[in-house]
């Protein structure tokens, strides 16, 4: 049974279709699926492909104690589906999982799918921390790859891709790539596989530059949709695509929405260690929304942009040394807008001015 379910798990994986094979796998006991390291790698991609990355991990750790008693023959292809099943989280830090999407790719055959989820990964991180011609390199080495026979894969770097331009303000190759990721779900029907949702997510923020704010808005709506049905996703994946629905719903003129989508994508973040680039589009959509936020509190103690970006810091535990670093600015510059904003709220502390600011929808609450 582990032999014959392993043969289609690549396939299932790379193409977004793990149902049949979570079907499957419903039909063995735990121990049973434990005992098998393919069915416990099997087990483990259903969970990937649903963002239960706790589950997931409890299943990988489980297929490497197996595999390290197999001959080398049967384990490599084994170990290299389980690295990089484990580099698809990032829990460990983006510079890990290039680490590790790095080692996918020398072990792989070079016909093998985990090949182009490798060049996925690869590229994910690489763009993470600011690398992005090597990022576009593997991400298009995985769109190629992934042809025909890795339509989620395929799509995902098409999304990179557009990310990558947007970020470059290339509004027209951005919109090129997002529309081919949209395509690539589409012809695949994968419309309804909740790994689409960065896919449509950065479709709705292309289109919305574009202007076509009815088309934005239909692909906003799948991408919620689906990111609804992710448990657990992995950190970068909930990240991008709330931050890519956030810059999406700022085009549209929905700052309230963009400033819940960019509190959750901040909070995702919290799970990884390094400084990315995810955290600077995240500040940068805090800054636009903060622009529409101005409006919301009339009269001459109006709050400047400056001093609505300290606020959105002020409910969390930081210090204000520790949002000066974050700003940018010195610790007096943090303390002399805080105290404004205590005046103009007509609050008398830190926790008041919180309260006052989530009841008029100025913070996350």
């Amino acid at each position: 049974t582990a032999a014959l379910l392993w043969t289609v798990v690549p396939a299932q994986v790379t193409q977004g279709r793990t149902d049949d094979l979570q079907r499957r796998l419903d039909r063995l006991s735990d121990g049973e699926i434990a005992a098998r390291p393919a069915l416990a790698l099997a087990a483990a991609a259903c969970r990937v492909a649903h963002g239960d990355r706790a589950l997931a991990e409890r299943w990988i750790a489980a297929a490497e104690r197996g595999i390290v008693t197999l001959p080398p023959d049967q384990a490599r292809p084994l170990a290299c589906a389980a690295a990089a099943m484990r580099a698809s989280g990032g829990h460990d830090g983006v510079e890990r999982m290039r680490a590790d999407a790095r080692a996918v790719h020398a072990l792989a055959d070079d016909d093998s799918p985990w090949r182009a989820v490798a060049c996925l990964l690869e590229g994910v991180a690489a763009h993470l921390t600011g690398d992005r011609e090597q990022a576009s390199e593997r991400l298009e080495e995985g769109a190629r790859r992934a042809a025909g026979v890795a339509p989620a894969v395929r799509a995902l770097c098409f999304a990179q891709l557009a990310l990558i331009a947007l970020e470059a303000e290339d509004v027209a190759m951005g919109g090129a790539f997002a529309d081919r990721a949209c395509d690539t779900v589409d012809r695949a029907g994968l419309a309804d596989a909740p790994g689409s949702a960065l896919a449509f997510a950065v479709a709705a923020f292309s289109l919305a530059q574009r202007g076509r704010v009815a088309e934005a808005r239909r692909d906003a709506v799948r991408a919620r949709r689906l990111l609804a049905l992710l448990d657990d996703a992995a950190p970068w994946f909930d990240a991008e695509t709330r931050v890519s629905l956030a810059r999406a719903e700022l085009r549209l003129s929905d700052a309230a929405a963009a400033r819940a989508l960019l509190a959750e994508a901040s909070r995702s973040l919290r799970r990884v260690p390094e400084h990315t680039a995810v955290h600077a589009w995240i500040d940068d959509a805090w800054a636009r929304a903060d622009t529409f936020a101005v409006s919301a509190v009339a009269g001459p103690s109006t709050l400047t942009t400056a001093e609505l970006r300290v606020l959105r810091f002020l409910p969390s535990h930081l210090s204000f040394r520790e949002i000066a670093a974050r700003l940018h600015v010195s610790t007096n510059t943090v303390k002399t807008q805080a105290h404004a904003v205590y005046r103009k709220l007509d609050a008398s502390s830190r926790s008041e001015a919180v309260a006052w600011a989530r009841a008029v929808g100025l913070v996350d609450g």
